[in-house]
Order: C-alpha cells, then sequence, then structure tokens
C-alpha cells in the first residue's frame, strides 16, 4: 500500500519577537530605550525596561551604534556598506552617504564622528549628515574607537596608539602609545580616560585609568581578555567592560583604579549600556542580553529566539526545546519556559521519571529538572556542551564524566583522547545501553576531518572505536544497532549507515548540505534537515527527507519554507517534530508509515 503522507499533526508557537537581531556587537541608550544592533541581521532591537518593544530595520548588518541626546537619533553604522544609518523612533529616517565603511563612530552635543579604515577621522553635522570636518590621525590605519573628550577634543583609538583630535583646527597629537585596541572611553567630569590594552611583558590584558588632560598613567588595573565595549557611570565613576573570551563584564572602580567585581555574562558578551539603574550586557554569541540589577543578573532577554536540541520524554511525548538565546528550557506544547544556566546547549530526558539533564555550556555543572520543577546542580571537572542518558543503565553522561542518575555522583570518566580539543560536542545511546558514541574533534591539527564518532562502551566508557562513519560528522541518529551520520567536508556531504555490531558500512548515499540534524524511527525509517545555509539567519531553502533505514534511498522529500531544525522523533505519538526559524515555531508531522 501507499505510504501515508507527512501532514501537520501539531503546531506550537513559540514566544514571538518583534524582529531577530542575530549576533549583537553594539548597543546605544536614547531616552531609557536600548537600540541593539546585530552583526548578523538587519534588525535593531529596541528594548524598554526587560522586554523588545519593536524592531527597526535598516536593510543591512550593523557593526556600531551610537545615540546623542541633542538630536534625538541613533546612529548605525553599517558592515558592509559605507553608509549611515539614521534612526529616530521605531524607524530610519535618513541614510547619509561616507567614504568608506565605517570602523567607529560617537556622537556628542550634535556632532557625529566618524573613524575610517585609512586613519581619516569625519566630524558631521547630527541634524543633516553635512561634513563639517576631517581629519587624518596616521595614513593607513584603521581609527578603531572613538570617545568625546570634552568642547573640541576627541580621543581616537588605533592598533598600538591612542591620540587626541582638536575637532576645531582638525591637529592630532599623541596621547598615549599603549598596545590599544577597541576599548577607549572617557569620563569628562572626573577628568579620566580608560584605554583597555595588551600588557606584551606579562601576556595579560589591562584598563589604564589614565588623566584626561595630560595622558598620565594615574593606574592600570587587570580585566579579562578580548575587551570590547565599555561605558562609565557618571554617577559613581565605576566602569563596565565587556571582555568577549572571558564571558565577563569586569566591573573598576575608575577613580581609585581598583577592580571591583567580575559579573559572569552569557557567551561573548560584545557591549555594555547603562540604563535606569540596569546594566546591560549584549551577548554577540548568545544573541541576547543579560540583564543585571547590581551583581545579580536578573534575566536573560533573547534578541533571535532559537533552539539548539529539541529533545522528547519517550514515555510521555512531551517536547523540551534548549534556547541558548533566552537562558532556559522551552515547553512547545504548553509555551512555558524555564531559566536555567548562563548557556545551555543540550538536554537528554530521563523517560522513567520525566527528570530533563542540561547541560550548560559555561559554567562547570549539569542542571536537573525535576518532574515537580525543582533544580539542582552537579559540579563538573569542565563545561559541558553535550549529555545524554542511559535508560538500561541508569546512567548519565555529562562531558566527559558518567554520573550515577540514582546518586548523582560522579562514578567515571570517558576515555577520549587527552587533548584539550576533543570535548563530547553531542553524545548518542543506542538503543540496548552498550554503546555510547560521541562526536568531538579528531584531535589532529590539519587533518581536514573536523568531527569525527567515537564509539565507547556504554558502562565503562572505554574506547571501542573511533572514526565511524567518516570524518567531518555534524549528525548522528541510532535505531536497530545501526548509526546513521552526516558528514561534510570540502563542500561534500554524505550519509552513512553503519553496523554497531561489525562496524561495516551497510549503505552509504551523497547528501545535500548542510545537514542539521538526524533522527531515527525503529520502525526502519531515518529522518533528515538539510540546507542550503550554514547558519539560520543565511538564506537557504530547506528539507526534511525520509530515507528508509536500510537503504538510505529516498523516501520522501518535504520541502520548507524556512531554515529548520534540530528535529526529533516522538515514538510515543507517532510524529517527527522540528523547529522551525522563520516562524519561531514548533511543528509536528505524521511519522512516515
Amino acid at each position: 500500500p501507499a505510504p501515508k503522507p507527512l501532514h501537520v499533526l501539531n503546531r506550537y508557537p513559540l514566544p514571538s519577537l518583534p524582529g531577530e537581531s542575530y549576533a549583537p556587537a553594539a548597543m546605544a541608550v536614547l531616552e531609557g530605550r536600548i537600540y541593539v544592533a546585530g552583526t548578523a541581521s538587519s534588525s535593531v532591537s529596541v528594548i524598554e525596561g526587560t522586554q523588545v518593544v519593536s524592531s527597526v530595520d535598516i536593510k543591512e548588518r550593523a557593526s556600531g551604534a551610537v545615540a546623542d541626546p541633542a538630536t534625538g537619533y541613533v546612529y548605525i553604522t553599517l558592515a558592509s556598506s559605507p553608509a549611515l544609518a539614521v534612526v529616530s523612533g521605531d524607524g530610519v529616517v535618513d541614510e547619509w552617504p561616507l567614504p568608506e565603511v565605517a570602523e567607529s563612530v560617537a556622537a556628542s552635543q550634535g556632532r557625529v564622528f566618524v573613524g575610517l579604515e585609512d586613519g581619516q577621522i569625519l566630524g558631521l553635522d547630527g541634524y543633516t549628515g553635512e561634513v563639517k570636518f576631517r581629519a587624518r590621525i596616521e595614513s593607513g590605519v584603521p581609527v578603531l574607537a572613538l570617545a568625546p573628550a570634552g568642547q573640541n577634543l576627541l580621543l581616537a583609538g588605533t592598533y598600538g596608539a591612542v591620540y587626541r583630535l582638536d575637532t576645531e583646527t582638525g591637529i592630532a597629537s599623541e596621547f598615549s602609545q599603549l598596545e590599544s585596541y577597541r576599548t577607549l572611553a572617557v569620563d569628562e567630569a572626573r577628568g579620566l580616560a580608560y584605554v583597555g590594552h595588551y600588557a606584551l611583558e606579562e601576556d595579560a590584558t589591562r584598563l589604564a585609568v589614565m588623566e584626561l588632560s595630560s595622558g598620565r598613567i594615574l593606574g592600570d588595573v587587570p580585566i579579562g581578555c578580548d575587551p570590547e565595549g565599555i561605558t562609565v557611570d557618571p554617577a559613581d565613576g565605576r566602569v563596565y567592560v565587556a571582555c568577549a573570551c572571558a564571558n565577563a563584564v569586569y566591573v573598576v572602580d575608575g577613580p581609585a583604579a581598583r577592580l571591583v567585581e567580575v559579573l559572569p555574562t552569557g557567551r561573548k558578551p560584545s557591549d555594555v549600556a547603562l540604563a535606569d539603574g540596569r546594566l546591560y550586557v549584549a551577548l554577540r554569541e548568545a544573541h541576547g542580553v543579560d540583564v543585571f540589577e547590581g551583581s545579580s543578573r536578573r534575566l536573560r532577554i533573547p534578541l533571535a529566539l532559537y533552539l539548539t536540541d529539541l529533545e522528547v520524554d519517550p514515555s510521555s511525548g512531551r517536547l523540551y526545546g534548549v534556547s541558548p538565546s533566552a537562558g532556559g528550557l522551552i515547553l512547545p506544547d504548553t509555551a512555558q519556559f524555564i531559566p536555567l544556566g548562563r548557556d545551555p546547549l543540550d538536554a537528554a530526558v530521563n523517560p522513567a521519571d520525566g527528570t530533563v539533564y542540561v547541560a550548560d555550556g559555561l559554567d562547570s555543572r549539569l542542571i536537573i529538572l525535576e518532574k515537580d520543577g525543582s533544580t539542582r546542580e552537579i559540579p563538573l571537572p569542565e563545561p559541558p556542551q553535550a549529555v545524554a542518558f542511559n535508560p538500561e543503565l541508569s546512567l548519565v553522561y555529562a562531558g566527559r564524566s558518567i554520573i550515577d542518575a540514582s546518586t548523582l555522583e560522579i562514578t567515571g570518566e570517558l576515555r577520549l583522547p587527552p587533548l584539550a580539543s576533543v570535548k563530547p560536542l553531542r553524545m548518542l545511546v543506542d538503543g540496548a545501553g552498550r554503546r555510547l558514541m560521541v562526536v568531538a574533534d579528531s584531535g589532529v591539527p590539519g587533518s581536514g576531518g573536523g568531527y569525527i564518532v567515537y564509539v565507547l562502551d556504554a558502562r565503562t566508557g572505554a574506547p571501542v572505536r573511533s572514526g565511524v562513519g567518516g570524518p567531518g560528522v555534524w549528525a548522528m541518529a541510532e535505531a536497530n544497532g545501526v548509526l546513521y551520520t552526516g558528514a561534510e567536508r570540502y563542500g561534500m556531504c554524505r550519509l552513512v549507515a553503519t553496523s554497531l555490531e561489525d562496524f561495516k558500512t551497510l549503505a552509504s548515499v551523497d547528501s545535500p548540505c548542510h545537514l542539521v540534524s538526524l533522527s531515527a524511527d525503529p520502525r526502519g525509517v531515518v529522518y533528515a534537515l538539510v540546507s542550503e545555509a550554514f547558519y539560520p539567519w543565511e538564506r537557504g531553502n530547506s528539507s526534511l527527507l525520509v530515507l528508509d533505514g536500510r537503504t538510505l534511498e529516498v523516501l520522501k522529500e518535504v520541502g520548507l519554507p524556512t531554515p529548520a531544525g534540530p528535529g526529533v522523533f516522538d515514538g510515543a505519538n507517532r510524529r517527527f517534530c522540528l523547529y522551525r526559524w522563520g516562524d519561531d515555531s514548533v511543528v509536528c508531522l505524521r511519522a512516515f508509515e
């Protein structure tokens, strides 16, 4: 008989956002509203309090943002176009052409200053965009940071030096020879300047506290690596620095030149802003904004609601979506949100009692969500990026650790190669509970293979086989003792079926790229989500491929209008569910019969 068609059984809308801003890079504050510009989308998110209230379409990716209360405008530099977008309220009111793509921007008292790659600084009328002056601090040296320093004075940062510019005469003089980069700020009221720099002799990053009038260094404070955005609280002189690779904001008492505290944030903080007693932190890789009140992180505001993992409770069919941008779990069927951790990346479900295990990719802990809604945490030797549950042995695998699910004690370790790069990124237990499959880096420099599958003994973590399914594995699934892997290498993609008994290849076919996720039905069907786009904010067609589990022959192809994935097979309800990026929903289709 002809197979039953895949039709939509359920559609669960997730909390909608008024626009999506991926990879937020810069923020500007105007009249208590925070404008957040992203480098991977054309939307500028507008935040009031703790809510995204609107979105401004600037038709281009952004690189910087600044506001001037004198004009009532927000100025957005574009990442790949030589222009400045002028925003008022919730819309673009003008676009001013520039000689080349801007590297930096600042605004003060009705004037806008733009730093260019060739060492030029332009001074624009903040109302009309008319160029009022041009200056060049050093030929061929990009102007990476700008900070107004009082009447007719401007500080300009480059690689390795900071200059003082008289905006009336256009004359520039050297202010500092520190190994500076993009972190530059001024506290006019206290006559202080702050320069983030790299101290070569110490192999450390520091924030220099300098006298604005003379350039004399008053203090040098250790801060985290890769400093980017910086802001000064005019009320008390505290300085907040977003340190991207430290995943933290460093708080400095500026006048005292003393480190006060370190605020842990989500992944890759890129900019900071103060408004109404709150500290806002833009998270470039978490696609959201962390909000602090005092020393406590209050919540995560997602700018682009997305899921990295979709799990199902095999016994009840309940769905769980893992959202790093929202900072927790989303339950699609009830629209419930549960905040969990700084960087939730992966989840696994115990079908016996409904317990959910969540891997936090920034903190060395496993977060446990009990059926009654309570949470517990287990400290781990290193931050886990993947988690799996073995119902046959009642074991949890989190990162390299093996945990007894009944006692929550670490009882062993996965015996992977002892290289820092070999970290479990995805994990899967076979149906019999005998094998644990781990996707991790190959650990071989220049191999070109990227990630490979390590097969381990599920009870002891001992190695059984490596390299199963080929190099460059991005996705995997298992059913009936067969491992299905999706591998990408040099622009070529293949789907491979491998026996977990003798590791012989049972079938292998070319596949469209990019393979987002794989899921398998024990009845002999494999579901593959593929997309032309590597990232969800890129354009490209997506498809759901339904494959014969023995031959990998395509039984059915369902075109999807937007990027999709991850996906999961729900055996309890005989359906396949996937996350659809375009309309922020989880859609469940009838299982292929």
